[in-house]
């Protein structure tokens, strides 16, 4: 029975996000589509989810939870060899983009893609130092390298230039598993909703300055609500709500869980994701499922997940930004109802079911009605 190590340390985090969702469901995907194999899930010690519960699936928690570069290191260039010496595997799956050098079994990285390289600004200098250094050495030790869009495939091409091929394995949603517990809640008045870590590349100072905007332009009492994340750019993000003149029409919730973001996306006039650089966009995928129109960046990866499904802002303009808005709000023509009906067809072309498929095929492994010779 051929064996298969996963890496999900990633899963360190209680509260997950894009990168942990994807692990997860893959995984999952992985899990299910092959019986015939079993698969070694390497897991932190605070891990105590029920959501590998597959007969063919051991669990390894070998490691405490790594929150510093430090620890990756050691993980990556110590601990994973040994174990490795021990268990033997036939090939490794990193959905957390963290792989060893040493291991001899084929690995195949996640790479989300180069903000670290793009935006270092974003992360605290260890994590970038680390991150810089070690994910373009381990892009070449792979047996493959595993992407999210075709946008993150060129940048990664241009960017490390790697000797393995590099193919994509597109994300999907998860609200549409989302239980809410009571029934929607419609709220006193009309909101735009912005879903997503509250840090710079996310744009969110221009959205709060083109949304004041819009409302002195309409005079009418719409707000925006901001959920996720508060991180350390949270004195910029107060410096903009100062400069505003419209502050009680801002409300920013921090994180949300996952039923609150879903009532939250299916209400709002639309949602807002005006993101300088991503390399998917989960959150338009969140929109359309909820029926709720977009408005997203004509740059990086949002064109090629929004399609024709989005309404697109050049995220660098303030005006383009309220135009939008108001384009939006006055639903010129029908823009939403047609936004709408778009959103349900390109939504289509993504599914965790499809990502595990094409995910099975780069990892080549048998499929479950397929016996060996």
């Amino acid at each position: 029975m051929p064996r298969i190590a996963i890496n999900l340390w990633i899963l360190r985090n209680k509260k997950y996000d894009g990168i942990g969702y994807y692990s997860i469901k893959t995984t999952q995907e992985l899990l299910r589509n092959h019986p015939d194999h079993h698969f070694l899930l390497l897991l932190p010690t605070n891990y105590i989810e029920d959501f590998f519960d597959f007969p063919n699936a051991s669990s390894y928690k070998i490691f405490p939870p790594l929150r510093h570069a430090v620890l990756y290191w050691i993980w990556t260039e110590l601990f994973l060899p040994i174990f490795f010496l021990f268990i033997k595997v036939d090939k490794i799956y990193a959905p957390d983009g963290f792989i060893s050098p040493l291991v001899m079994a084929p690995q195949y990285p996640v790479i989300y893609d180069l903000n670290f390289v793009r935006y270092p600004e974003g992360l605290k200098w260890w994590n970038r130092t680390f991150y810089n250094t070690y994910i373009k050495k381990y892009a070449n030790r792979a047996k493959k390298i595993i992407t999210i869009s075709e946008f993150s495939k060129k940048e990664i091409e241009e960017i490390y230039k790697p000797k393995p091929p590099i193919e994509i394995v597109y994300c999907s949603t998860v609200l549409k598993e989302v239980e809410v517990v009571s029934g929607d809640q419609k709220d006193k008045n009309p909101y735009f909703f912005f879903i997503g870590s509250l840090i710079p590349r996310k744009n969110l100072s221009r959205l709060i300055v083109a949304f004041d905007k819009f409302r002195s332009r309409i005079n009418e009492d719409v707000e925006l609500k901001i959920a996720g994340n508060i991180s350390w750019d949270a004195e910029a993000l107060q410096d903009t709500m100062k400069s505003v003149n419209h502050p009680q029409a801002i409300k920013i919730l921090g994180r949300v869980s996952e039923a609150d973001k879903l009532q939250l996306t299916r209400q709002a006039v639309a949602l807002c994701f005006p993101s300088i650089y991503e390399g998917f966009g989960m959150p338009i995928l969140e929109g359309f499922e909820c029926n709720t129109p977009v408005i997203t960046s004509n740059v990086s990866s949002m064109p090629e997940i929004g399609d024709n499904a989005a309404l697109y802002i050049d995220p660098f303009s303030v005006d383009s930004i309220a135009d939008a808005l108001l384009k939006m709000y006055k639903n010129e023509n029908g823009l939403r109802e047609q936004l709408i009906s778009n959103g349900k067809e390109r939504l289509k072309d993504f599914s965790w079911e499809k990502s595990g498929q094409e995910l099975s095929r780069i990892l080549e492994l048998r499929p479950k009605d397929q016996t060996p010779e």
